[in-house]
Formats: structure tokens, C-alpha cells, sequence
């Protein structure tokens, strides 16, 4: 950072003291200019770019409310996942929605009832859907592994322990945050799509 005092000029080093250009390394001054006007113009574009997926985002979910309304229709798959592609079959756009989910207290419940039925049915297959339990429970980092639980609903177990458990599990959710991500895609020469990148480290 380059502030000017009572007509001297001074740069802001790593531990936060003003240092006068004067003693300063030309090289250092070179390099110090080049690394903050690069990265005001990357931050410029990133600036831009969030407001652009905004926009296009913005403009996509009005086309999709207006297409509801107007044929009573929902366009986009689980988690509002949406493509949409040109007339020419060139162009498509891509909407996939992320969460974050984690898992309220009443999970403890459905812990309890896992641990009741596996005490019964303790015997035979049921010795690895113990393991697969208590790795499903594991703490990992503080705090459980939500989608690791979760997944013990695909398990077909017709216990009515069980069953109760996974329903206590459902209403346990708690989605933390979502973040929608925007991909475009233009076919290229040989008629593929293909993604258009829009990170610094893989554009060519």
C-alpha cells in the first residue's frame, strides 16, 4: 500500500509499518506496483463476474416462473437443477444447485433407535450394517458427517425401529447455506460441447 505523508512517500511492509520509498529496492518498487495493479484488476473482474451470474441467473429464474405460469409446468430436475439449450443445439447452460446440510439434535433419537434394533438383530448380515452404522456416527472434525447418515436411508430395512429412525433422521436436516453454479457450454469444431472456463488457472 503507497501512502503519502507531509510530501514523502512511504509503502506499508508485511509487518504494518510505514517504510519511505527512499529506502526502498527499486526492484521491490517495481514488483510491489505490479503485484496491486494486478490484483485491482482481478479484483475488478471478479467484481464483474458476480455481478454478471446475477444477472444471468436472475433472468433464467424469470423465464422459468413465466413458463410455469403460462403451461403449469416446472422446468428443472432435483434441487431445481436446470439446462437450458439454444435453438441450434450450440449453446447450453447449465444451473446446478449445492447445499450444505448438517443435522439437528434429533439425530441423537435416531441413533438410539439404530442402536436398539441392531442390539436384536445383532446376528449374521446384520454385524456389517453395525460397522456401516457406527462409521455412518463417526465425529469427524467436531461434528458428525451429515451425508454420511443420510445415506443409511438407501439401506431397505423393514424394522419399524428403523423405518422410525430414518423418518427422525429426514426431519433432522438443517441446510446451512446453497449456492447455485452457473456452466456454459459452446460446441466446438467437432461438434462436442464444451465447457466454457471462466478460471484464470485453466484458460490457455
Amino acid at each position: 500500500m503507497r501512502k503519502e505523508i507531509d510530501g514523502v512517500v512511504f509503502r506499508e511492509d508485511s509487518r504494518g509499518a510505514l517504510v519511505p520509498e527512499t529506502s526502498i529496492k527499486p526492484q521491490d518498487i517495481l514488483k510491489d506496483d505490479l503485484v496491486e495493479e494486478s490484483a485491482a484488476k482481478i479484483i475488478a473482474l471478479e467484481g464483474e463476474m458476480r455481478k454478471v451470474k446475477n444477472e444471468v441467473l436472475e433472468a433464467i429464474r424469470t423465464y422459468i416462473d413465466l413458463i410455469g405460469e403460462k403451461y403449469g409446468v416446472k422446468l428443472g430436475g432435483q434441487k431445481g437443477n436446470i439446462q437450458l439449450v439454444s435453438l441450434d443445439g450450440k449453446t447450453k447452460i447449465l444451473i446446478s444447485i449445492s447445499e450444505r446440510i448438517s443435522l439437528n439434535e434429533n439425530v441423537i433419537a435416531a441413533k438410539e433407535l439404530i442402536d436398539q434394533y441392531l442390539e436384536d438383530a445383532i446376528k449374521g448380515s446384520s454385524a456389517d450394517i453395525k460397522q456401516l452404522v457406527t462409521s455412518a456416527f463417526r465425529v469427524k472434525q467436531g461434528s458428525l458427517d451429515a451425508r454420511s447418515i443420510l445415506r443409511l436411508r438407501q439401506l431397505n430395512i423393514e424394522d419399524e425401529r428403523w423405518r422410525k429412525a430414518m423418518d427422525i433422521i429426514a426431519d433432522s436436516i438443517v441446510i446451512q447455506s446453497s449456492e447455485s453454479y452457473l456452466r456454459l457450454y459452446r460446441k466446438n469444431t467437432a461438434g462436442a460441447m464444451e465447457y466454457v472456463p471462466l478460471d484464470f488457472s485453466v484458460i490457455a
